[in-house]
């Protein structure tokens, strides 16, 4: 069944992941949808954006879309002050129940900051923050 592109119709999920759209897009774009479908004209609009063409390529290369804060902390070697600072709000949060939330942030945001002089001085300071704080626990142990 073909879609007539220009209205404003409501369609599956399946119908805008052939579009090249992801779930974890959905919620970057802040594309709402319901049980009945997404809005189609807004799913075209947004398609038509860089930030979303961005997306979509690093997607078809398999590359993350969000972080989550937890990722940056274990994998990224960032701190929670860093995060703090580069990223104080985030760009998705998920209700995982009662007074429990999951933070992301856009990797290509995330990746811009990293890119960045400031961020590095920065992680330079608290890598060797850290390597003094280990040193000093592994001299307590010894004694």
């Amino acid at each position: 069944m073909a879609i007539d592109e220009k209205t404003n119709e409501l369609v599956p999920f399946s119908v805008l992941a052939e579009r090249g759209w992801t779930q974890e897009m959905l919620k970057i774009h802040r594309l709402d949808g319901s049980d009945q479908g997404w809005p189609l004209a807004s799913a075209q609009a947004l398609e038509g954006t860089p930030d979303w063409q961005d997306d979509r390529a690093r997607a078809d290369a398999g590359l993350p879309l969000l972080y989550r804060r937890q990722e940056l902390l274990a994998d990224r070697h960032w701190s929670v002050t860093m995060v703090a600072e580069f990223l104080p709000e985030p760009d998705v949060v998920e209700s995982l129940g009662p007074n429990r939330r999951r933070h992301s942030f856009v990797a290509r945001r995330v990746e811009a900051i990293e890119a960045t002089g400031r961020f590095k001085e920065r992680a330079a300071i608290a890598a060797e923050m850290s390597r003094k704080a280990a040193h000093a626990a592994g001299e307590k142990r010894r004694r």
